[in-house]
């Protein structure tokens, strides 16, 4: 019996710690942009830019909260509410990441003031504060199963 606490007991703090990486991972960057042709330009934006992105660290918050008293008290309740907290930040990190994925190249064919054609091509991809929030999260919500695995 004191192996399966142990278990639990390091699952719930695999699944704390990938959900605080995950929820800093926010303010990281989740997408860049690069326009070339006439004008050369690339940037970032965090994923606390976007909604999906605030939606992950108020939901990862509230999770680490919830799985922490949790671990405390043992509670049926909030080992549901953990889990489903868990696999709803997931679910949003992956809406964000096929919206950045899914975004394709723009390209617009114009000329400039002195009648010369030129053409602009603009491309956003996913950015590494999106890749290492996916994998945090995915790692929480096997913590949270692993949790949940072990009651039932």
């Amino acid at each position: 019996m004191s192996s399966d606490l142990e278990n639990v007991r390091t699952a719930w703090m695999t699944q704390i710690v990938a959900l605080s990486i995950g929820a800093l991972c926010v303010f990281l960057p989740w997408g860049s942009v690069s326009v070339s042709g006439t004008i050369n330009i690339s940037g970032a934006g965090s994923g606390i830019n976007i909604w999906e992105g605030v939606i992950a660290l108020l939901a990862g918050i509230a999770a680490i909260v919830v799985t922490a008293l949790e671990s405390s008290n043992d509670s049926p309740t909030l080992r549901g509410w953990s889990l489903g907290l868990t696999i709803a930040i997931l679910a949003i990190t992956v809406i964000g990441f096929l919206q950045i994925a899914a975004t394709s190249d723009q390209t617009v064919s114009t000329s400039d003031a002195f009648g010369n054609p030129s053409t602009i091509t603009a491309s956003v991809s996913p950015a590494i504060g999106l890749y290492l929030s996916l994998i945090a999260f995915i790692v929480a919500t096997v913590s949270a199963f692993k949790v949940r695995s072990e009651f039932n």
